[in-house]
């Protein structure tokens, strides 16, 4: 069984919108650049902070399966937040990489 949580299957709809209006007839002084930038630079990091922080969890949780040594099996399921390769292990042993 998983350590990680469970949650539910709804999906997150998440849209990062910027919208920065700038009248170019007009002068943009040192600090107010200053201040531009730092708005953009707490927008990207927010976004990165949710793209990539999110914890991992199981969607769709995989069967227990049986199968003959040395057999092949497939694991159906679906890990959401998905951040690298998952490891799969079976009485501590490595079995493969997903």
């Amino acid at each position: 069984m998983s350590n990680l949580p469970v949650m539910s299957d709804e999906s997150v709809d998440v849209t990062l919108k910027l919208d920065m209006h700038i009248n170019l007839s007009d002068e943009v002084n040192g600090s107010q650049a200053t201040e531009m930038r730092e708005v953009v630079e707490v927008a990207v990091y927010k976004w990165l902070e949710f793209r990539f922080c999110q914890q991992q969890y199981f969607r769709i949780q995989p069967k227990d399966v049986k199968v003959h040594e040395g057999g092949e099996v497939i694991l159906q399921c679906e890990v959401a937040h998905l951040g690298g390769m998952v490891q799969w292990t079976k009485d501590g042993f490595a079995l493969g990489r997903a």
